[in-house]
């Protein structure tokens, strides 16, 4: 788990995003604008009582042995690339009126053409006032693509109309969509009901979710509830509606938010934009059980990344208190302009250097994300962009720190990559429209 980002406008250069870095994987669910593509993934899994399902996938160790390609395709050029478990979607003319929306069932043999719809994508690149995010499409459990308030089954293409109102923020968590007003008022859905499965206030929902990263939240399953965190400030009980309250023990306070740990929540909260403090609360809230005293010395520009699961309170405290970093697969460090330069991979001593992929075809080359396998044995980077999910521009062998090459697509043409399972890439090219499955070769 990492802990999360103040809003942008408390948000300081340093501190607060080098706790912020890597997060957890899972069998996960996403939405992510991209570079080439908006990719989303489908998939639960909730046979472990304590589990994060995070709204993107890592890579699985298996990519240490380089990626062997399962299937090509070819579909439109220039066109923005929707993933799912079983489906691809492409977006032609996106971004205007006229959008043309296709549908491709994909299995392990290829793709076969399912269904075709028009739409209008042209508000989708208004970005606002306050935050450079603008709407995206958003995976509503199993097989259910939201875009504004246009439902979609993704199988059939047969659409509805959502359950919300075009002015109200919307966020999704699983199979749980949450629509807010901007008086903070929430209801949640399920994909069966328009009818609110609860109904409440959120503290400062709706202004949290329009300067979040992110619209597609981590569930957090603990026992036999699960929980989301909404915007910055509210932790709430998906089946409930009931708000986890925190207590904040700090005067003149600018900026906070909250995370999860397996075994309770942390708050970090600042008060000068410059100096801050991490709270640690059981799970039921209330007022903080600990503080954590920041001690481990890392640059301004150096973040870490963390393991692919669940953490407890205790190994947060082990880390920033004693500089404990046995279980961290790797850290990286940044340029000025937040853009990764080279991670360090803990386990192997392997040192990666990241290539400048600035050119005319690549629409981002400034890349923000990176995300490991268990052990540290593969590395993603990828591009920030609207959400920190699972995109990606290059892997590595985190062992040998060499570059992993994905045959058939050059992220220095412009190719994109989403992590669809710990097994399974897709990677695009918008130059051509080369659609290529991977998996981890054999060897």
């Amino acid at each position: 788990m990492s802990l999360p980002a103040l809003a942008p406008d408390v948000r300081p250069r340093t501190g607060w995003r080098t706790i912020v870095a890597a997060g957890i994987a899972g069998v996960v669910t996403l939405c992510v604008v991209i570079g080439g593509g908006i990719t989303i993934n489908g998939g639960r899994n909730y046979r472990q009582e304590v589990r994060d399902i995070a709204p993107y996938a890592s890579p699985s160790d298996a990519w240490s042995r380089g990626a062997a390609q399962q299937w090509a395709s070819t579909i439109a050029a220039d066109a923005q690339v929707l993933t799912t478990s079983d489906h691809v979607l492409s977006l032609e003319d996106y971004g205007t009126s006229d959008t043309t929306m296709t549908a491709y069932a994909a299995d392990d043999d290829g793709l076969t053409r399912a269904w075709t719809a028009s739409l209008d994508t042209s508000g989708d690149t208004d970005t606002g006032a306050s935050k450079e995010t603008p709407p995206t499409f958003l995976l509503w459990g199993e097989n259910t693509l939201i875009h504004g308030t246009t439902l979609y089954n993704i199988s059939t293409g047969a659409t509805g109309r959502a359950p919300w109102a075009e002015n109200e923020s919307v966020v999704v968590a699983g199979d749980t969509a949450i629509a807010c007003d901007t008086g903070d008022a929430c209801s949640a859905y399920s994909e069966e009901s328009a009818k609110p499965r609860w109904s409440t206030t959120l503290t400062d929902a709706s202004d949290g979710i329009s300067r979040a990263v992110s619209r597609q939240l981590t569930v957090y399953q603990r026992e036999r509830d699960e929980y989301a965190i909404v915007g910055f400030h509210a932790a709430v009980n998906l089946t409930t509606g009931k708000e986890v309250k925190l207590n904040v023990p700090m005067d003149g306070v600018a900026g906070w938010a909250i995370a999860c740990a397996s075994d309770g929540w942390l708050i970090r909260a600042t008060a000068d934009r410059r100096t801050y403090r991490i709270f640690t609360y059981s799970a039921s809230g209330g007022d903080p059980t600990g503080e954590i005293k920041e001690t481990l010395s890392w640059e301004d520009d150096q973040m870490p990344v963390y393991a692919p699961a669940p953490r407890k309170l205790s190994r947060y405290k082990a880390l920033w208190e004693n500089s404990d970093k046995s279980d961290l697969p790797a850290e990286y460090r940044t340029d000025s302009q937040d853009c990764v330069e080279e991670v360090d991979v803990l386990p192997s001593q392997a040192t990666i250097t990241v290539p400048d992929l600035t050119g005319e075809k690549v629409e981002n080359s400034c890349l923000k994300t990176v995300r490991s396998s268990p052990s540290g044995r593969a590395v993603t980077v990828g591009p920030e962009m609207t959400t920190d999910l699972g995109t990606f521009s290059l892997m590595f062998d985190g062992t040998t720190g060499r570059r992993i090459d994905f045959a058939g697509l050059d992220p220095g043409d412009g190719a994109v990559f989403d992590q669809v399972s710990g097994d399974a890439v897709i990677g695009y090219s918008p130059a051509d429209g080369t659609l290529i499955r991977y998996t981890p070769a054999s060897r």
